[in-house]
């Protein structure tokens, strides 16, 4: 992915490289953190500066995890859609896109669309399922009283 616009210095190459190496989405945080280990002295304005650009290229995908805080993941340039986990922020590309087989009302001209699905991963939904389970089994023992 090429930089676009202005002038790719090693720290807008570290924000990339953090991207593009990268499956699920991260917040401006994360990326900073895996820019600084390519490129000490990248800052967080560069992170933000450089995901303008990306976005405004729409060579990056920016979403919002469950917490509330935005995250960015490298989009390829051909187009597709995505199912994004809330939970992990991971990124699936679905292919082949579904929205190019649905019927449009007659006389409408589609010039773009985004589809994306929003939910968990199978990684998070199992988590979350054990954590519930074992806050279920859990319960009445700690509501149980005690003969005293």
């Amino acid at each position: 992915m090429g930089l676009v616009g202005g002038h790719a210095t090693a720290t807008r190459r570290a924000v990339v490289e953090v991207l593009v190496g990268s499956d699920r989405l991260l917040t401006a945080q994360q990326i900073l953190e895996g820019a600084r280990r390519r490129a000490p002295a990248t800052g967080l304005a560069t992170v933000y500066r450089t995901l303008e650009r990306l976005e405004g290229a729409e060579a990056v995908k920016r979403a919002t995890f469950a917490s509330g805080q935005a995250g960015y993941a490298y989009c390829p340039p051909e187009h597709h859609d995505h199912a994004i986990c809330l939970e992990c922020g991971r990124l699936q590309p679905l292919s082949p896109c579904l929205v190019a087989r649905t019927e449009v009302p007659q006389g409408f001209a589609v010039s773009s669309h985004t589809l994306d699905f929003y939910g968990l991963c199978a990684a998070c939904a199992a988590a979350r399922d054990a954590t519930a389970t074992a806050a279920a089994t859990a319960a009445p023992a700690a509501t149980r009283r005690r003969p005293g």
